[in-house]
């Protein structure tokens, strides 16, 4: 009987075993057949302002499935921008760029994609009262700001708009471009600096004194669990920057920008592209005949 049992068990366990081993390797063939044959979509359009038709370059295009970002991109000259390889469902598309109204729409996609979208931007002008200032080459609303006046007197780490320019390629969020400032500049020992744009506080990044993984929120934007700010430091693209200041702890600061935390945690201020643009400057005089 105690024999027969033994042989039983010993019989009856690898009888179960096979099974198992069975199934397994029928899951194992059939779930990745159901993923490959998962199809998926594209959306694709053109950005362009209202008034005008014309492509808007450097607007930042993101798609976003519930509070997750899908995808996200910049557009070029021509105001193109496409997602390949969408999981059909249903999305919001969301468009910002300086000088224009925030663009957002839903979309579902399916396995063919949506249809090619027209988005077409609103203008939102930026106010600035007229500048009469007399300085050689440089953009006229920047020099306006006290940003040549601060980078001759040494307060902190200038970033010019021709540096900007030429090592932001490749780059598509402004918050991560800031990570990129801060690895130039002496970081404060403070657990958030504040971020301010065109004299405005538009968020905080990391300081050296917090232990947040970068790959989490790579800026260090600052989320409130019982208040959130506005999140516009997330919300720009980095063709939105035009030029930076970065100021140590207990450095000079700008008025518009000191406070006792600023003074005791350094703080970034950026400037948009709009005010670095180089349309309104004096151009360097020609030497006059005869002389």
């Amino acid at each position: 009987m105690g024999a027969t049992a033994t042989g039983c068990a010993r019989s009856c366990g690898r009888g179960v075993t096979r099974r198992l081993a069975f199934v397994a390797f029928a899951l194992s063939v059939a779930w990745p057949v159901t993923v490959a044959g998962q199809e998926s979509g594209r959306v694709a359009g053109v950005v362009r302002a209202e008034d005008t038709g014309a492509p808007v370059e450097g607007a930042a295009v993101r798609l976003a499935g519930g509070d997750v970002v899908v995808a996200e991109t910049v557009t070029g000259p021509g105001g193109a921008f496409a997602f390949d390889g969408i999981v059909p469902g249903e999305y919001v598309l969301g468009v910002r760029r300086i000088g224009f109204a925030a663009y957002s729409v839903p979309l579902e996609v399916g396995p063919d994609g949506a249809v090619p979208l027209d988005v077409r931007l609103s203008l939102d002008p930026v106010q600035v009262a007229p500048l009469e200032v007399d300085v050689e080459g440089r953009p006229l609303r920047l020099v306006e700001t006290g940003f040549y006046d601060r980078l001759e007197e040494g307060w902190g780490t200038y970033f010019e708009p021709e540096w900007i320019r030429t090592r932001s390629a490749g780059v598509t969020r402004l918050s991560h471009f800031v990570s990129n400032l801060q690895m130039r500049a002496p970081l404060s020992r403070c657990p958030k600096v504040q971020v301010w744009y065109d004299r405005i506080l538009i968020g905080t990044v990391d300081g050296r004194g917090t232990s947040k993984p970068a790959s989490i929120n790579p800026a260090g934007t600052h989320r409130s669990t019982v208040e959130p700010a506005e999140q516009l430091l997330d919300e720009l693209s980095v063709a939105d920057l035009g030029a930076a200041e970065l100021y140590p702890t207990s450095s000079p600061i700008p008025l518009f920008a000191s406070s006792d935390h600023t003074m005791r945690c350094g703080v970034i201020i950026l400037w948009s592209d709009w005010m670095a643009q180089m349309g309104g400057e004096v151009p360097p005089s020609a030497p006059m005949s005869g002389s």
